[in-house]
């Protein structure tokens, strides 16, 4: 599974965590959502893609 959602999203160096179906009635549609973390020692830039040491440490959930 984990392959399948790394070249659907196009995110190279991650792990699949979690998937589901949000439905709420805030929204018209349900939506997807994909939990991922980095695979370790594979950090890289989000604009370029090179690897750079990581300054984040996550801590926090992003959309």
């Amino acid at each position: 599974m984990n392959s399948i959602f790394n070249q659907l999203l196009n995110v190279k160096g991650t792990v699949v965590e979690d998937v589901r179906i949000v439905d709420s009635p805030l929204r018209p549609e349900p939506v997807l959502e994909v939990r991922v973390r980095p695979r370790a020692g594979a950090l890289r830039c989000s604009r370029c893609g090179r690897r750079r040491r990581g300054y984040d440490q996550g801590g926090g959930v992003r959309r």
